[in-house]
């Protein structure tokens, strides 16, 4: 079976809802392994045995819409995807004169002979000491570069099926040539994840000016209320008079006159001393008196 979805979308939405079991699917039948899901009723009960079947996919997915699939790199489905950019300034402008969909749909592509596929040593070799030594934590594997190895072995049956003449081993040429596709691969998809990364910072940038000037609005609003409950600042406010005519020569006892009977009282030389310093009164010194 070979499934197409030109809106990759689709999938996430799907694969979002709740209950939903298509990815942990997806990622069984990757392998070919055994698929089911028993329900009450005998009707619905669907069971696909390992080794039955063929599945694969191809899915358009837009530069944003693909993101949500990069992100389950612990869950392990990005792994799972070989990517292509559509955008090739070497297009040929030339319209192709075979129809792709007939040759699907006739399946003349995909036609091969059940016998089984072999591989070469050397490359079997190969593989396995990567295995070795990944087991061994000797070299560090990237997360979403989990399934490369394995990847590059389909990659390169893939393409010696496409070959002419039938052929069932897959060899070196076909190795090198899959690992071209593999690196491919990789630098879509990291540009993309790196694509993602920079939306997700200018997001949360945007997100921090946002709580910034609200935090500033909400500041300016708490200094003012407690600019207001000052009791200083309440003195100064209730004479203006006194207080915010610059220059003034009032005596100190008419200037405390217009408090002497009020509860802020107590506040008066805390208040004349900061007016003094803000330039909006001149207080004219205390009278000397002999200390006898």
């Amino acid at each position: 079976m070979f499934l197409v979805a030109d809106e990759g979308e689709q999938l996430t939405e799907i694969k979002s809802r709740d209950s939903a079991t298509l990815g942990p699917t997806l990622r069984t039948a990757w392998y070919g392994e055994t698929l089911g899901q028993a329900n009450a009723e005998a009707a619905r009960n669907r069971h696909v045995k390992a080794g039955s079947y063929s599945l694969g996919m191809l899915i358009g997915f837009q530069p944003d819409t693909v993101l949500p699939i990069l992100r389950e790199a612990h869950a392990g489905t990005p792994q799972r995807f070989v990517y292509c950019s559509a955008i090739d300034p070497g297009i040929p402008e030339d319209r192709p004169t075979f129809d792709t969909v007939d040759l699907i749909g006739t399946g003349e592509l995909f036609l091969v002979d059940p016998d089984p596929i072999t591989m070469d040593n050397g490359l079997k070799d190969d593989i396995w000491r990567h295995r070795v030594l990944r087991s061994k934590g000797e070299i560090r594997v990237p997360e979403l570069d989990g399934h490369g190895y394995l990847t590059r072995a389909k990659l390169a049956a893939l393409l010696m099926l496409l070959t002419e003449g039938g052929r069932t081993h897959v060899t070196p040429k076909d190795w090198e040539l899959a690992a071209i596709l593999w690196n491919t691969s990789c630098k879509v998809r990291d540009h993309y994840v790196r694509r993602g990364e920079i939306e997700d910072a200018k997001q949360e940038m945007a997100r921090n000016r946002r709580f910034a000037n609200r935090e500033a609005m909400a500041e300016a609003a708490r200094q003012q209320m407690r600019d207001s409950n000052d009791p200083v600042d309440r003195v100064r406010r209730s004479s203006p008079t006194t207080f915010t005519t610059a220059n003034s020569r009032s005596p100190r006892s008419a200037m405390r006159a217009d408090t002497r009977h009020s509860d802020r009282a107590r506040y008066f030389d805390d208040a004349l001393e900061y007016a003094a310093e803000q330039g909006w009164v001149e207080v004219p010194p205390k009278p000397w008196r002999h200390p006898l």
